[in-house]
């Protein structure tokens, strides 16, 4: 998708990686999933929105739309002062474990199936 491509190449280099890293995990989840460029940011969708991927000045992250009925397994999932939506934020490439987010990225999609049910 060229505007998620653009996305992620006007970020700092230090960030390209995680970026794309992130959405290459999300979408070799499940073929179902769609990529879109929605709010100005990539934003997948299940059955329903699903997560996105934002950044900030000092950190990439990823924020479930429903995250605040995940199950925080491995206690990244990050409220701010967000009702429903929470993050996990990437600093470097390091942090960010494709087992960890595929727990969440599988938790996400679980809950969209339940929500069409």
């Amino acid at each position: 998708m060229e505007k998620v491509d653009q996305f992620i190449d006007q970020l700092p280099s230090k960030y390209k990686k995680v970026a794309s890293t992130l959405r290459e995990i999300i979408n070799s989840s499940s073929p179902a999933i769609e990529e879109k460029y929605s709010y100005k940011v990539p934003f997948y969708y299940y059955l329903g929105p699903l997560c996105y991927i934002n950044s900030r000045k000092d950190h990439i992250y990823l924020g479930f739309v429903y995250g605040n009925q995940l199950e925080d397994e491995y206690n990244v999932l990050e409220a701010g002062d967000r009702k429903q939506v929470r993050i996990i934020s990437y600093y470097t490439m390091n942090e960010l474990s494709r087992d960890v987010l595929m727990f969440y990225v599988n938790q996400a999609m679980i809950l969209n199936e339940l929500k069409r049910n």
